[in-house]
């Protein structure tokens, strides 16, 4: 450390400046402010964790290694510092460690859940001690035993293997080939459960059997109530399945259009902002741009994740889809300054950095949360919605369904849809496609398009 200047200027040290303090730590030897006794802020973390989490042998378990290791690599050793002595959940990790229970998600589970215990386990997961698996489900699967707990007997009987074997396993199916589960997606789940639930009450309440239910009983006990009553739809199509009904029926109700939506000019100008305005957060402005522009959910954003970057000098791809999505040089100039530079995460990158996300949030290894990205855009005045609607309309009346759909990683429902709100008819397109595709094999044969008859063409 130079902490003085000679005659000249130049600057020297603490000993030729005639200090005694060399600012060497004596433990590493590395030169840098001294915390206690001496030793710099990483030599402290190496004594605070050993007494935290050594066993009776003074030794840290094996297992635990791995997330030593990651705190000490830190570029931030002053901030696990700080985390290890006021953190409660550092206080968590060493009742864990001193515990002579096998550290594994069930010990977690035993505790009671809180931003705590979330953290904790993403911290394991992070360093890979504990596997990954899809917390909004595993919770999903607590809220159901719990939320049963609380209905008549016979109904949990009924609705129990309806919400495992079928909605349960849905939503796994759905976590694999999406590689996320939302809170959205868990909020219908807890939805269709609690929609069943009122079913079978009401059928109770007015002395039927669920075998005994009838077309105009069903259709008035949709029509009298809220319209989340449609979701029932699920629950009527599984009991017929299995013959428990019969020749009844719940019609599915098509979601209302979009009606949010910016002006052209608008969408412009938020997207030229994104782009070009260096004041804005450089994570606000990738994740903006890339709603305005392709018309990506707030969600499907932020499951992005590092390894879908692909980097082809000059050009940058996205994998949203089933294809590579070429991203444009300024959006792409963006996108390889992430993940922005923040002061969340306290740990070095997890050892398969690409698994990462491109937009990461306080817990390690996961993304931010929608809600808070929703309030950052908004925040500088982007409207995540309207332009989501705004650029899905605009690519849904330029370009065909499939298309949409297997560039944007949507369902093709949902490119249809927008299809139809773009109300455009693809004749036209799929014959423009059909005439230069023969233009291109006519010149690579060596025959002008002039030469060649209508017929041949």
């Amino acid at each position: 450390m130079l902490i003085g200047e000679d005659p000249t200027g130049a600057r020297i040290c603490g000993p030729c400046a005639g200090s005694d303090l060399d600012y060497l730590c004596p433990t590493c030897g590395e030169a840098g402010r001294i915390y206690e006794q001496g030793r710099c802020f990483r030599c402290t973390v190496e004594v605070r964790l050993h007494d935290m989490l050594a066993d009776q042998s003074g030794e840290i378990p094996r297992q635990l290694r791995p997330l030593v290791k990651a705190m000490l690599a830190s570029d931030k050793p002053r901030s696990v510092l700080v985390w290890l002595g006021r953190s409660p959940a550092a206080r968590l990790l060493q009742e864990i460690a001193r515990s002579t229970k096998p550290l594994d998600h069930d010990l977690l589970d035993q505790f009671a859940p809180d931003r705590n215990v979330d953290y904790l386990r993403n911290l394991l997961v992070h360093t890979e001690i504990l596997p990954p698996r899809v917390e909004q489900i595993e919770r999903l699967t607590r809220w159901l035993e719990q939320h049963l707990a609380t209905v008549p007997a016979a109904h949990a009987r009924l609705v129990r293997p309806y919400a495992t074997w079928h909605l349960l396993h849905r939503a796994r199916r759905r976590a694999d080939r999406r590689g996320a589960f939302t809170a959205a997606a868990a909020a219908r789940f807890r939805s269709q459960v609690r929609i069943a639930l009122d079913l079978l009450a009401a059928i109770d309440a007015d002395g039927l059997r669920l075998a005994d239910l009838r077309q105009p009983w069903l259709d008035r006990w949709l029509t009298t109530g809220p319209p989340n009553r449609y979701t029932a739809r699920n629950f009527i199509h599984w009991t017929t399945e299995r013959h428990l009904t019969r020749d009844v029926t719940i019609p599915a109700r098509n979601p209302d259009a979009p009606s949010v939506f910016l002006e052209p000019d608008q969408q412009t100008h938020h997207l030229e902002r994104c782009l070009g305005d260096e004041r804005l957060p450089v994570d606000v402005r990738a994740a903006g741009a890339l709603i305005l522009l392709f018309g990506i959910g707030l969600s499907q954003v932020l499951n992005l994740h590092q390894h879908q970057v692909i980097d082809e000098e000059p050009d940058l791809f996205l994998a949203i889809g089933r294809h590579k999505l070429i991203i444009p040089p300024r959006l792409a100039r963006l996108i390889r300054q992430l993940p922005a530079p923040a002061d969340r995460p306290t740990l070095p990158s997890h050892p398969s950095a690409r698994q990462q996300p491109l937009f990461p949030g306080r817990l390690p290894g996961r993304p931010m949360v929608p809600q808070t990205l929703s309030r950052r855009l908004n925040e500088h005045g982007i409207l995540p919605r309207a332009g989501r609607n705004t650029a899905l309309i605009t690519l849904a009346a330029d370009l065909p369904a499939p298309i949409v759909a297997d560039l944007l990683g949507v369902e093709i429902g949902t490119a249809v849809r927008w299809t139809r709100y773009a109300k455009r008819d693809w004749h036209s397109y799929l014959a423009d496609r059909r005439h230069h595709r023969t233009r291109a094999m006519l010149e690579r044969a060596g025959q002008t398009p002039v030469e060649a008859s209508g017929d041949e063409i």
